[in-house]
């Protein structure tokens, strides 16, 4: 069963769709943050700390969400050299997975750091509330990697390269 999962069509399909998933959600939050300087543009000035916040947020959004669009680019495209069987393809996705993990660990950081300029919220700055935010989203954001990285390795009984 587990290594029907790594067959390159089931392999090549998974790695296309983890793409398509990443680069619509990088996308989607780029739009998201361009829509809310424009609304922010046209309406008065909100509470200082409230501006600086979300300066904070699109900065990081800005900064690390188009890496992921490659990234889904990159899945897309050796995606379908997979399903073709090109192991070339399979290295690249791997690798690209490898420089996901090393992302996250950026993200988490840049995250945490906007957390922290969120002074207007108490909770946000209890260290039990800062360490459960950042070991969930170690988790939950380390899954997808980890999982293809699983699914990109050949079966043992396939290994040709």
């Amino acid at each position: 069963m587990m290594n029907s999962l790594r067959s390159d069509k089931v392999a090549g399909i998974l790695t296309a769709l983890v793409g398509l998933c990443m680069a619509g959600f990088g996308a989607f939050s780029l739009a998201m943050v361009a829509f809310k300087r424009m609304m922010m543009s046209s309406t008065p000035p909100g509470p200082a700390h409230f501006e600086e916040m979300m300066r904070a947020i699109h900065t990081t959004w800005i900064t690390y969400f188009p890496f992921m669009i490659a990234g889904g680019v990159v899945f897309v495209v050796t995606g379908f050299y997979i399903y073709r069987g090109s192991p070339l393809a399979r290295r690249i996705a791997q690798l690209t997975a490898v420089l996901g993990i090393i992302w996250i660990f950026a993200y988490v950081i840049a995250a945490q750091r906007v957390i922290q300029t969120m002074t207007e919220l108490p909770f946000a700055q209890e260290p039990v509330f800062q360490w459960v935010l950042i070991i969930v989203n170690l988790i939950f954001l380390l899954a997808f990697p980890a999982a293809l990285l699983f699914i990109l390795s050949r079966p043992k009984a396939d290994e040709t390269v």
